[in-house]
């Protein structure tokens, strides 16, 4: 849904279309300042000389055909100093090339460029001889033939006067005349190439195809406008300009049709040529009815409008500036026919033929959608460009990441196995070893040796447990531990109480956290039998004022704590450190009480 801003600008750029369409008809080139000849006498053909005003086109009921026409212009030179000043002729337009006498001697025109003719009109520019000049009255004589077609001829007013006051306006109106033909010529050659090039790189898109397509038959309107050369006889080149034309106003259907992505009539094109070849055939059998070239050249206006409708609707649903701006460049096109008929027709009194302008409008509409498209395209590619690059830069990274998993957990699988194999080793041959160091002790009634073995095939259990302890294991470790220490404390006839569900989970447990764990709470046991003497132990786990897993230690022995710190409590603390927790040990009024806070989630320094 378009918003209320676009809705103005889309406004305010066909407002600002319209009035560069109809710009020729409200802007007026200036006249030069000079003698001017507006007054002449007139004959056509061998009627009687007549009394005209300049501008001034032939009679428009003429018949088909050969015609010509001769006008007399006369001036008056008072003096040597006014004959001086005298010394260039400008007819800003004419149609049908004059020939020019002074005097009854005959001048050079100069011309823009020899290898063309204009079809329609031209300034025309001759320098007068001064030995020609005389003072009194001089007769210029202009005379124009028309060999065969329906223009009428046409003359604009004469002046006179030196190289400053004429040659500035002649070459403006040459360049605006003439010139522009070869200009918009050239550029829709290069136009032509440019959208053929991209058309063969990009079949699919067969809007190029038809851009091409025009331009070519653009291309030779034009060039059968300019007739280079004079190639064509004056009758032919009209009946190629109408045939070439009509062809051009199917193709630019065609091209409609592709804008809006619509398919246009099947064999459209090869129904131009043929159309074509039927205008040609038939104005060049009965080139003296005016009739049929002006059906040929409504059929040319119908297409036209088709076009101008075709892309009108599409505007109108998708707000397409491109669609404007050809539609209104095809609009002023079809005006211009109207406006330059009256004018060779004399109906309209303005010489001036103007249907180069919309071409011009057209070319310039092509160029806009041209270079918007190819910033489109590149837009898109830099888009395409920076999604690539991001895409890329995240797999990257997720191939960092997975790399680094990888490595993680090839080392944590090295590190199990090796664990694996070493809690083996330890079960199948140091355990009994020790295990057998027992037994002899015991039939060689050796108490001391007996009690050390134990000991250490206890302690060799303990770290072989936890080497079997993943990473939320905890509970599995404390219920290995109240095991172990259930049997240890009832042979010494100690009670135990345990209490550990309010305990919260802790994360990140290794087999070194686990060892950690185990020699601080065996610490603790062994601590309050050898100085208790304890008869009751109480476990606690609950989770503590900062969110902490708290494990209390309690006994019911003596309550001193000793002013030089042993070896055990030092290594509990280092313990507890090397988990990120701490040790307190604290009496009671019938004991001691040894508290164990840890983080929710252990450093991963243990090992």
């Amino acid at each position: 849904m378009a918003t209320g801003a676009q809705i103005i600008g889309r406004r305010a750029g066909l407002v600002g279309l319209f009035l560069l369409a109809i710009l020729p008809l409200i802007v007026h080139l200036p006249k030069p300042d000079a003698l001017a000849i507006d007054q002449a006498s007139f004959a056509l053909d061998d009627s009687r000389p007549e009394r005209v005003s300049l501008p001034h086109s032939w009679p428009r009921d003429i018949s088909a055909g050969r015609h010509e026409g001769e006008y007399r212009l006369t001036f008056t030179l008072r003096d040597e100093e006014e004959r001086d000043r005298t010394q260039f002729l400008l007819i800003p337009m004419t149609r049908l090339s004059p020939r020019l006498r002074l005097n009854g001697q005959d001048l050079f025109v100069m011309r823009t460029h020899f290898w063309a003719a204009p079809l329609v009109e031209m300034p025309l520019l001759a320098r007068l001889p001064i030995n020609d000049l005389k003072l009194g009255t001089n007769i210029l004589t202009l005379r124009m033939a028309r060999a065969g077609g329906f223009r009428i001829g046409y003359l604009a007013p004469a002046y006179l006067g030196t190289a400053a006051q004429i040659l500035p306006d002649y070459r403006l109106r040459s360049f605006l005349v003439d010139l522009q033909r070869v200009g918009v010529l050239a550029v829709y050659g290069l136009l032509t190439i440019a959208f053929g090039g991209i058309w063969l790189a990009r079949r699919r898109d067969t809007v190029y195809g038809w851009y091409c397509l025009m331009g070519t038959s653009l291309v030779l309107t034009n060039l059968s406008s300019i007739n280079p050369f004079n190639l064509l006889r004056e009758g032919i080149s009209s009946i190629v300009v109408i045939g070439v034309g009509s062809f051009s106003s199917m193709i630019i259907f065609g091209l409609a049709c592709a804008m809006v992505g619509r398919r246009g009539p099947r064999r459209l094109i090869a129904f131009a040529f043929l159309w074509s070849a039927v205008i040609v055939a038939a104005l060049m059998a009965y080139p003296h009815f005016r009739p049929l070239g002006v059906a040929f050249v409504l059929v040319s206006v119908c297409w036209l409008a088709a076009a101008a409708i075709t892309l009108g609707r599409a505007f109108r649903a998708t707000g397409n500036m491109e669609h404007a701006l050809v539609m209104m460049a095809i609009m002023s096109m079809i005006g211009y026919v109207f406006i330059d008929a009256a004018s060779i027709s004399g109906v309209y009194d303005r010489g001036v033929i103007l249907l180069l302008y919309p071409q011009i409008f057209l070319v310039a509409a092509l160029a806009v959608i041209l270079f918007r498209r190819l910033t489109q395209s590149l837009d898109t590619l830099d888009t395409a460009n920076e999604t690539l690059r991001f895409r890329l830069d995240e797999q990257q990274d997720e191939l960092a990441r997975a790399h680094a998993h990888e490595t993680v957990l090839s080392a944590n699988i090295a590190r199990e196995q090796e664990r694996q194999r070493l809690t083996r080793d330890l079960h199948d041959g140091l355990s009994g070893h020790i295990v057998s160091i027992i037994a002899l002790a015991e039939s060689a009634d050796e108490p001391d040796i007996e009690k050390t073995a134990r000991e250490a095939l206890d302690d060799l259990r303990l770290v072989i447990q936890s080497l079997d302890i993943g990473n939320e294991d905890i509970p599995v470790l404390l219920a290995y531990f109240r095991e172990r220490v259930t049997v240890q404390l009832r042979r010494l006839d100690i009670g135990l109480d345990w209490k550990m569900d309010r305990l919260p989970a802790i994360t990140g447990v290794t087999p070194g956290h686990a060892l950690a764990l185990l020699r601080i709470l065996q610490e603790a046991v062994t601590n309050a039998v050898k100085h208790g003497p304890a008869r009751r132990i109480v476990f606690r786990g609950e989770k503590a004022q900062d969110g902490s897993a708290r494990i209390t230690i309690e006994n019911d022995g003596r309550n001193v704590i000793p002013k030089a710190n042993g070896q055990g409590l030092s290594n509990m603390r280092q313990r507890a450190a090397s988990m990120g927790g701490e040790v307190m040990l604290e009496p009671l009024p019938t004991g001691m009480r040894l508290t164990l806070d840890l983080p929710v989630s252990l450093p991963a320094s243990g090992t």
